[in-house]
């Protein structure tokens, strides 16, 4: 969508995720988050029969089209978790997501989002992601609180390879790991 991605600013990345008409696949992504409450279940199952309770943190993380799953799954599912980390996501099919009963769980979560930017990401801009997470705030109603963390100089895959960038993750999750 190169309206999406040209978008000058937060607002315009808004305006042009809410107009999103374009075709989602809701059967993949309810699969999808099926699968994740499932892998969710028998982590912190097997972390409960190793004796470790209470000593563990469970948290979702995606990358770019696993950001999306991971955004779903914030949205629709009751899974327990401790934090969910989108790095360089965006919240597609907005429209539909809205206009749909999938988001009914609006129960208080116990855990925040952070949705991760890479400042110098050509592919998910910034401005994207801080749309899709103010308009995340308005699907989750209070109910999760919504950080949007810039992580400056970082492009869409290079935290991939070691250096600055991989610091700069591991800083994002070691904050959800140390709560």
């Amino acid at each position: 969508m190169p309206a999406l991605v040209n978008a000058p600013d937060a607002a315009a990345a808004e305006v042009v995720l809410l107009a999103d008409a374009a075709a989602v696949d809701r059967l993949g992504l309810f699969l999808s988050t099926r699968r994740v409450e499932a892998v969710v279940a028998r982590e912190r199952a097997a972390l409960w029969n190793s004796g470790a309770r209470g000593s563990w943190r469970v948290l979702l993380v995606g990358h770019s089209l696993g950001a999306t799953v991971a955004i779903h799954v914030a949205v629709v599912s009751r899974c327990r978790l401790n934090g969910v980390v989108l790095l360089h996501g965006f919240l597609p099919g907005t429209r539909t997501l809205l206009a749909s009963n999938e988001t009914s769980h609006t129960g208080a979560r116990g855990y925040a989002v952070d949705m991760v930017a890479g400042g110098a990401d050509p592919t998910v801009s910034p401005q994207v992601v801080k749309a899709s997470a103010r308009i995340l705030r308005g699907l989750l109603n209070g109910s999760v609180e919504i950080k949007y963390t810039v992580l400056e100089g970082v492009q869409h895959s290079s935290f991939f390879s070691p250096g600055s960038d991989v610091e700069a993750v591991v800083g994002v999750l070691r904050l959800f790991l140390e709560e």
